[in-house]
């Protein structure tokens, strides 16, 4: 027998989190004007940072139908700047990540697959890795992906949380985070070089790497903890 839920112990959630969890999850803005407009939202407030998201929303991304020319298999793409696009199913991914490194290392995957990025560097500087060997140099990354990644990085970290706090959403600790966040070059470059050396590093070089990564998923682990006791819905927006 399922066991009856009291009308009191439902919890509460907040319009505001409904409609940005919703926002976030939308894959264009068709799909996002439909649901504005279906009997579900009928009689339901609307937060004001609601359509200030939306724009952009819509200057983040745009849908374009695209074909194989083999099987003429429709391919939906997602614009992300700079005239590159990636495809829609990667696009959803993406915004399931909640870590800022996380975010930018698996975009970075999506423009330039992960054979490309073992030969690369950001910089276009000698790897100090390989020093002892006579200083391998690696050609830099492409300028127009890279803004194409910042511009993407700054717009799902920065501009809809600042838009929300503008709109009276308490997200002051978030946007403390935020602006901690490194998208420089050095930061990309790193991300690099913990992609090419994950196969070639040493036992310490692993724990510390473990010991990073626990320390990551804490600092997760507190901003979920902050987001459920201010009410505010961070899934698919912030998670570093």
């Amino acid at each position: 027998m399922c066991k009856r839920v009291r009308e009191h112990e439902v919890p509460k959630v907040s319009p505001h989190s409904l409609w940005l969890n919703r926002l976030m999850h939308c894959e264009s803005m068709y799909e996002l004007r439909d649901y504005f407009n279906s009997d579900r939202v009928a009689g339901t407030p609307v937060p004001g940072c609601f359509h200030a998201i939306a724009v952009l929303f819509r200057s983040l991304t745009s849908m374009v139908t695209l074909y194989k020319t083999n099987d003429c298999k429709r391919v939906v793409m997602i614009h992300i700047g700079n005239g590159y696009f990636i495809p829609a199913g990667e696009w959803s991914l993406l915004k399931e990540f909640r870590a800022d490194g996380t975010f930018s290392r698996a975009l970075m995957r999506c423009l330039w697959k992960r054979e490309e990025l073992l030969n690369r560097r950001v910089t276009g500087t000698v790897c100090p890795r390989f020093v002892y060997q006579r200083g391998k140099t690696k050609p830099g990354l492409s300028p127009q992906k890279r803004d194409a990644l910042q511009s993407t990085h700054e717009l799902m970290f920065g501009k809809i949380l600042l838009r929300m706090e503008e709109s009276g959403i308490d997200v002051v600790e978030l946007k403390r985070e935020v602006c901690s966040l490194n998208t420089s070059a050095e930061h990309l470059n790193a991300l690099v070089e913990e992609l090419c050396s994950r196969n070639t590093t040493s036992t310490d070089e692993n724990k510390q790497l473990r010991y990073q990564n626990q320390s990551l998923t804490r600092r997760v682990e507190e901003l979920e903890q902050y987001s459920r006791l201010s009410n505010v819905e961070i899934k698919g927006v912030f998670c570093s």
